[in-house]
């Protein structure tokens, strides 16, 4: 019986990160949204799909992913630029999700309320402005 896990690895190593990925698939009804970077500036992908309730995977580059995803249990974070340590992560995820609450309330900080609120709390004014 072939597993989750061994068709992620075999994938993942086979293309050695040359992953050329077509959204064909709304994240809200994606089994996993896998983020495969070496660097981001913020990783919205992850956001989206956090906020839609959709599992993640990404690497932990710099900028974003270990801001975003550091605090959910399951270890959804790979090193960068190896193709086994992200195929470890989108397994994990596919084999244990997380509740979809529990990514849904990890994108509630960047939700348009929260993000405003946080902008107007960092220059120092009040949000009946």
């Amino acid at each position: 019986m072939v597993t989750k896990r061994h068709d992620v690895v075999a994938d993942v190593v086979a293309h050695q990160f040359r992953l050329l990925v077509l959204w064909t698939t709304p994240i809200p009804t994606a089994g996993l949204c896998v983020l495969s970077s070496l660097w981001e500036g913020l990783g919205a992908v992850l956001v989206e799909a956090l906020a839609a309730g959709t599992p993640v995977a990404s690497t932990r580059c710099p900028s974003g992913p270990e801001e975003l995803l550091g605090d959910l249990p399951g270890e959804p974070l790979a090193t960068p630029g190896d193709p086994a340590s992200l195929a470890d992560a989108m397994a994990r995820q596919l084999d244990n999700p997380l509740p979809r609450q529990q990514l849904q309330a990890a994108a509630a900080p960047y939700a348009l309320q929260n993000s405003v609120s946080s902008y107007l709390k960092a220059m120092g004014l009040s949000e009946a402005v």
